[in-house]
């Protein structure tokens, strides 16, 4: 049964303060998007689900199946997934700045969000059709509260997050993944506060990941290139100079990352979007390759 389901409104309050003490560090803020308004991170999220994610989604006949979103922040696309058919829920860390007092406006809907890391995922195994994560995967392994500094664990969390994601998806399913790329000098993804609007950083940190990290922790499962067009809507770029003149070329980079040729070529694109279509019968075709 999947949490909260056809709870009382008190109930589902008891039920995501429980769930905080069952994961243990999902009671500690996430402060990795401090400069990000929660207002125009709600807009944000709503378009890319209505551009991006619901015809990507359709496309790959997942129509109106049931999906989880592992790191979903204030919640706006899991909810207008649910209002378009889908049987969506979302999982998150405790954030006061951000999080789930958030869920709260969304009234009986808020059953549908679950206090929890990407790591301990609270959900049985085979429970969802897909699994979406995106801007999420760099900030595993990090020590709280801001989750910017490696742990000494960072590589085995980064790993339990790829397996718990493996785990509640079904065999033949798909996880969408979204991160900013390593191997690209400008993170754009984060330090929206410095004039640049962006955070250059050497491709030998150990903060943002690669394609082929990536793909390393899905190894055993089909891991291809999820279309950048339409993913990403520019509002912050808008507000800085420099990168609003640049809107229209980055939409053609984009656009041409999404073709054959372009394909070729991601691993120097700025975003690595992935999509990965789960095989949980690799383990025993390996396992008897081995025998």
């Amino acid at each position: 049964m999947l949490p909260h389901a056809g709870r009382s409104a008190r109930r589902c309050l008891d039920d995501l303060a429980a769930a905080e003490g069952r994961v243990g560090e999902a009671g500690r803020p996430m402060g990795h998007f401090p400069h990000c308004a929660p207002e125009e991170e709600r807009s944000a999220n709503y378009e890319r689900a209505r551009i991006w994610l619901i015809p990507l989604l359709s496309r790959l006949g997942l129509a109106g199946k049931r999906v989880l979103n592992v790191g979903c922040g204030v919640g706006t696309d899991v909810m207008l997934l649910s209002e378009s058919g889908w049987d969506a829920w979302g999982i998150n860390p405790r954030d006061p700045a951000r999080g789930t007092t958030f869920w709260e406006q969304f009234g009986a809907g808020k059953r549908r969000f679950v206090v929890a890391l990407g790591e301990q995922i609270p959900f049985r195994d085979d429970t969802f059709d897909a699994c979406l994560s995106f801007e999420v995967l760099e900030h595993v392994g990090k020590v709280p509260p801001a989750y910017w500094t490696p742990s000494h664990d960072c590589a085995a969390k980064r790993q339990a997050y790829a397996d718990e994601c493996v785990r509640v998806t079904k065999h033949g399913g798909t996880i969408l993944l979204a991160t900013p790329n390593k191997w690209f000098p400008l993170d754009a993804g984060h330090g929206f506060e410095n004039r640049l609007g962006a955070r250059l950083h050497s491709p030998f940190e150990d903060l943002l990941v690669s394609p082929r990290e990536v793909r390393w922790l899905f190894r055993g499962h089909q891991v291809t290139h999820a279309p950048l067009s339409g993913y990403f809507r520019f509002e912050r770029s808008r507000r800085i100079f420099w990168r609003r003149h640049l809107i229209g070329a980055l939409k053609m980079l984009l656009a041409f990352g999404d073709t054959r040729v372009g394909h070729g070529l991601r691993f120097l694109f700025p975003w690595v979007a992935v999509q990965i279509r789960v095989d949980k019968d690799h383990r025993r075709r390996r396992a008897g390759i081995a025998a």
